[in-house]
């Protein structure tokens, strides 16, 4: 076996690949990779293959970032055919960029960052979903896109002066896009509904006050497996909700801050039952309630209490018990 690390930065279209050895050279000569480009389709994932097998490599750990959904297809091909792979923050590797002080920012030297990123730090292997899951991830992804649009033409039907014609082709389109909405959460519900897990664990959502049948669903889609996070910290950093602090010193005290890298889609879902547990859902109102005390105002105690109606969720998935059951009957 000769191991070798991948560094892949994928696009739509194609993908470029930075191949390195898994052990560090002394000088730049040895550390030298090899460059390809592929094209992002079955065609280029075999290619790529052939081309590993060519220069004799039997054993590789590939990275690449978590960059929506361009790199799924070639995460699960190189999974299936045995190698280890894995899925990254792009926020780690352009931390990773920065630290090694480097101008340069073309795809072929993103790859060879990602390579050496992968034989520094050796991250964790991803696990693909499973097939359920998927399916109800990529509905999910649809449904945002079709409420994305439906927000857009509902906005422009509100400019003043519209001509006649171009308001009738915007409420056609609004028509259209709210059938297909409606149409897509069927979808969803009858998916849900055919899977003994996904269904137990939507139903387990619904009993927190606060979380309703959508949102359930959405969130499940959008986090995919609750388990494949060790802890309810690891849940809340993936989300974006774990406040950075900012102290250097003693004249350097910033407020605690939402990272800009946080997952927006997931704070958009939550808002509304946010404010909604933070009426009827016991342990978030009682946060609140500490928090005004010590003087928290607005959007702090709003998005204190997200985090927390996220880690309830985590903890009535992790131990498949109904939010009274878990936190209230002690």
């Amino acid at each position: 076996m000769n191991g070798k690390t991948l560094g892949i930065d994928i696009s739509k279209d194609k993908f470029d690949v930075y191949l390195i050895s898994a052990t560090r050279r002394r000088s730049r000569q040895e550390e030298r990779g090899m460059h390809r480009v592929f094209q992002n389709n079955e065609k280029g994932f075999g290619d790529l293959l052939m081309w590993l097998e060519e220069n004799g490599v039997d054993d590789v750990h590939a990275c690449m970032e978590a960059t929506s959904t361009y790199g799924d297809a070639l995460a699960m091909f190189l999974h299936d055919k045995g190698f280890t792979v894995s899925v990254v923050n792009p926020f780690q590797i352009k931390s990773y960029r920065d630290s090694e002080l480097r101008l340069t920012k073309t795809d072929r030297s993103d790859a060879a960052v990602i390579a050496r990123f992968c034989r520094s730090h050796r991250p964790a292997a991803w696990k693909p979903l499973k097939a359920e899951n998927r399916k109800l991830r990529d509905l999910t992804n649809r449904l945002e896109d079709l409420e994305k649009m439906l927000y857009q033409e509902k906005n422009r039907l509100k400019r003043p002066g519209l001509d006649v014609d171009v308001r009738a082709s915007i409420e056609e389109m609004i028509g259209i896009l709210e059938n297909k909405i409606k149409e897509l959460q069927d979808q969803m519900k009858n998916h849900v509904s055919s899977s003994d897990k996904l269904k137990k664990n939507k139903d387990l959502l619904c009993t927190i006050p606060g979380i309703g049948e959508k949102t359930a669903m959405m969130l499940m889609g959008m986090i995919g497996d609750f388990n494949r996070f060790d802890n309810c910290r690891k849940i809340v950093a993936w989300a974006g909700l774990a406040p950075s602090i900012h102290q250097s010193g003693t004249s350097v005290r910033g407020k605690p801050f939402l990272p800009k890298r946080c997952m927006n889609k997931v704070k958009r879902l939550l808002y509304m039952p946010t404010l909604a547990s933070m009426r009827y859902n016991p342990l978030v109102r009682e946060l609140c309630d500490r928090l005004k005390a010590k003087g928290k105002k607005g959007m702090q105690i709003v998005m204190a209490a997200m985090q927390k109606l996220l880690r309830i969720a985590y903890g009535v998935q992790k131990h498949g018990l109904p939010f009274y059951e878990l936190y209230c009957e002690h």
